[in-house]
């Protein structure tokens, strides 16, 4: 099925009624308009793997599996350095664990809204903080830009400063920009 620019195909499916939903054309709200989240979830998974396995013929051999207790962390890179596997002590009984396992993960890419000048925002002034937005919302549009921060928000939910700058951003946005689909 060919779809228009900024369009993407949605595959049919059937409702939990019975009722069958055919294949057709909605219109993308991502930046990146031609590509689904999910394809590129793919990339770069795979890019991940890659180094992954790289770490593994780079660093000492490290344990394949673990105690009950702690998890097996796999090998990884750091600053040019690669590092064996090892397992890691964990609080997380064995339910929690197998779910961690299945469960599919949130991907970032990052240095997205850095580009344009939304980085280190503990070191930004307010005013240099939405200026970057600003910048952002221009090209990537508010909804998109809303969402990058939020998941930001949420992933520094532990850290209480950084949260509540965040969650400051995203009040300016929804306060300046109608945030909808576009």
């Amino acid at each position: 099925m060919k779809c228009p620019k900024n369009h993407i195909v949605r595959i049919g499916y059937k409702t939990k009624k019975g009722k069958s939903v055919k294949p057709n054309c909605i219109k993308s709200t991502r930046y990146n308009k031609s590509m689904k989240r999910a394809n590129e979830n793919k990339i770069i998974l795979a890019s991940k793997k890659r180094k992954t396995r790289r770490a593994y013929k780079l660093a000492p051999i490290g344990p394949k599996s673990c105690q009950s207790g702690s998890i097996l962390r796999n090998a990884y890179f750091r600053k040019e350095k690669a590092y064996p596997s090892r397992c890691v002590k964990t609080k997380k009984t064995p339910e929690q664990i197998e779910y961690l396992k299945t469960r599919k993960p949130i991907l970032l890419r990052s240095g997205t809204l850095g580009q344009f000048g939304y980085k280190n925002i503990t070191n930004l002034s307010k005013e240099e903080r939405t200026n970057g937005l600003a910048k952002a919302i221009k090209k990537l549009g508010p909804l998109v830009v809303m969402r990058k921060v939020n998941i930001l928000m949420v992933y520094s939910k532990n850290v209480p400063k950084l949260k509540k700058i965040y969650e400051t951003d995203k009040n300016w946005i929804y306060s300046k920009y109608e945030v909808k689909s576009v």
